[in-house]
C-alpha cells in the first residue's frame, strides 16, 4: 500500500464519520511503514561519526561476534563518504 493508498482510505473512514481501531490503524500502517522502510533522518555530521564509534564499541563487546554493528557500522560509513564526496571532502 502506498502512502496515497493510505490516505485515501483514511480519508473514505472519515467521510463516513466512523472511528477506526488501533488494530485497524497498525495494520494499515504496518503494510506501508515497518522496520525494514527506509527512512530519512538529519544528523550533523559529527553525531553520523559518534554513531560509528558506537558502533566499533558495540561490535567489541557484543557476545555475537558484533556482526550486526560491524554490519551497521559499514553501512553509516558508506553513507558518510558517499556525502563526504559529494561535499568535496574526498
Amino acid at each position: 500500500m502506498t502512502v496515497k493508498e493510505l490516505r485515501k482510505k483514511l480519508f473514505e473512514i472519515e467521510d463516513q464519520q466512523r472511528e477506526i481501531t488501533a488494530e485497524e490503524l497498525a495494520g494499515m500502517m504496518s503494510e506501508e511503514y515497518g522496520n525494514n522502510s527506509i527512512i530519512n533522518i538529519e544528523l550533523t555530521r559529527i553525531e553520523v561519526c559518534d554513531l560509528l564509534i558506537a558502533c566499533t564499541t558495540t561490535r567489541n563487546t557484543a557476545n555475537d561476534g558484533g556482526r550486526k554493528w560491524e554490519r551497521l557500522h559499514d553501512n553509516i560509513k558508506q553513507q558518510l563518504k558517499e556525502t563526504d564526496k559529494e561535499h568535496g571532502w574526498a
